[in-house]
């Protein structure tokens, strides 16, 4: 077995040019990679990829937020949220950025992270709107269900988390985009 060969230029390593892999290929053992993008407002979860995101949309922790600030750039933030299969619901500090950025533009986007190699990735754009009619965090069972670790861990009960979280988001499914 050869090794490739090195050569030096100026005093240093050139390195041998890499085998380009085509685009439509992923990372791992040239398998293809899949995606899918939903029709507006619903899940398809007659498909392999959209039930797959639809399941780590109801079990994640945690959801990545992106917002749009006044001067057009995009403000992204880790948020805890509960997806009912329609809307999302996040809560949050009534003087936090998220709640001008929203009043003011409310298209978003939420993303999970991906897994180790890159993949695993799921991505929804949808609008939002403070909704002030909505009952607080600590009377939403599913998110007290969902976070009751969260509160602990942080050492307050869901009523206080409830005070200081106290507007709630909705955030209406408008596409989902996977790649798997």
């Amino acid at each position: 077995m050869s090794l490739p060969r090195w050569t030096s230029r100026g005093g240093s390593v050139a390195y041998p040019q890499q085998r380009r892999v085509p685009r439509r290929l992923a990372c791992m053992g040239g398998e293809r990679r899949r995606s899918t993008m939903s029709t507006v407002g619903v899940i398809d979860t007659s498909n392999e990829l959209a039930a797959r995101a639809e399941q780590r949309l109801r079990s994640e922790r945690t959801i990545w937020l992106a917002t749009v600030a006044p001067d057009g750039a995009p403000v992204i933030r880790p948020v805890w949220f509960v997806w009912d299969g329609h809307s999302f619901l996040v809560y949050s500090q009534p003087s936090a950025a998220k709640v001008r950025h929203i009043s003011a533009n409310p298209r978003v986007c939420l993303h999970l992270e991906s897994d180790a190699w890159g993949e695993n990735i799921v991505i929804v754009t949808g609008e939002a709107r403070v909704a002030p009619d909505h009952p607080p965090a600590d009377q939403t069972v599913a998110y007290v269900e969902k976070y009751a670790w969260g509160f602990e861990r942080l050492g307050v009960s869901a009523s206080e988390y409830a005070g200081d979280y106290s507007t709630p988001i909705l955030i209406t499914f408008g596409r989902l985009r996977t790649y798997y």
